[in-house]
């Protein structure tokens, strides 16, 4: 693996890998931001052969894994030949699409030794034009003095297998556009919610109501209020295991 220094190794690499004009699978949406954090951070390697290149992402006990390939019959190649090269390493790849649509990448991922560890379905609401505020003075927007704490829970409850979990720098710049809501009582957090607004849709990233605290309506609440913020979009979305 070589460490990434630069966006511009990452537009390289893609734009190679697009001027065979072959065709191109990718698991790979290009973010500017997130990709500059994880530069800063020392967290980024690629690895590439003619005609596919993989992109590392390191986390504690685990690497998140996106290729950029010309051909299925490369991504099958190149799934191989990581297996052998690092076999010491834990791999987790996202597969994005249908049902049907994704069955030939998944097979080729089953027949080099990967399960499927879990399933992710995107749902999707439109606005509607009285979005309500929800009443809550339970609900506030978070501080830079809350950072721990969220952190702490995220790596507490959340499945990094299953969720891309945040770096603080992540967190940080959530807290400063207000697109962290926290549901306080007794003074703790006992649930939060994390979004993003990009053009016209909101992101749902991340809903977590604490395990002693649930079957209170809190998620709800904390649901509502995401839907309110993103008053301004025309849909919105998220992502259900």
């Amino acid at each position: 693996m070589i460490k990434i220094s630069s966006l511009d190794q990452i537009r390289e690499e893609i734009n190679r890998i697009r001027d065979f004009k072959k065709g191109y699978f990718s698991n790979l949406f290009f973010d500017a931001e997130k990709f500059n954090l994880w530069i800063k951070s020392e967290i980024l390697y690629f690895y590439q052969t003619n005609e596919i290149v993989f992109f590392f992402k390191k986390n504690a006990s685990c690497y998140n894994v996106y290729y950029c390939s010309e051909s299925i019959e490369s991504l099958n190649k190149g799934i191989f030949l990581l297996k052998n090269i690092y076999n010491d390493r834990i791999f987790v790849f996202d597969i994005v699409g249908t049902d049907s649509g994704s069955e030939e990448t998944c097979q080729i991922f089953k027949t080099n030794g990967y399960f499927l560890y879990t399933s992710l379905n995107r749902m999707s609401r439109l606005i509607s034009s009285k979005e309500k505020s929800d009443e809550n003075d339970s609900i506030r927007f978070a501080d830079h003095t809350d950072l721990n704490e969220i952190h702490t829970l995220l790596y507490e409850y959340f499945d990094e297998y299953a969720e891309q979990l945040p770096l603080v720098e992540e967190l940080n710049t959530w807290i400063e556009r207000n697109h962290l809501l926290l549901y306080i009582e007794n003074k703790q957090i006992i649930g939060f919610s994390i979004f993003d607004i990009i053009g016209m849709t909101s992101y749902l990233r991340y809903w977590f109501v604490h395990p002693m605290h649930r079957n209170k309506k809190i998620g709800s609440s904390l649901l509502r209020r995401f839907f309110y913020e993103g008053r301004e979009t025309k849909r919105q979305l998220f992502w259900v295991i």
